[in-house]
């Protein structure tokens, strides 16, 4: 995730938070008690890697069950 240019990162990031709005609003709480493992208020990343495996993994679940 590091390596992305920052655009593509937070197109990727409200994709995921759109796929959680549509599909599991667990998810979606858990992605707004966390965001701040993924991006600063200051809107730096901060990518904790716990964190985002487990945002990248349900996300991808998500739309494999699209």
């Amino acid at each position: 995730m590091r390596t992305l240019p920052d655009r593509e990162f937070r197109s990727g990031l409200a994709e995921t938070i759109k796929h959680a709005c549509i599909a599991d609003a667990g998810f979606l709480e858990f992605l707004e008690r966390n965001m701040d493992k993924v991006v600063s208020a200051e809107g730096g990343l901060v990518l904790d890697r716990e964190v985002c495996e487990r945002i990248a993994l349900y996300n991808c679940e998500i739309k494999y069950g699209v």
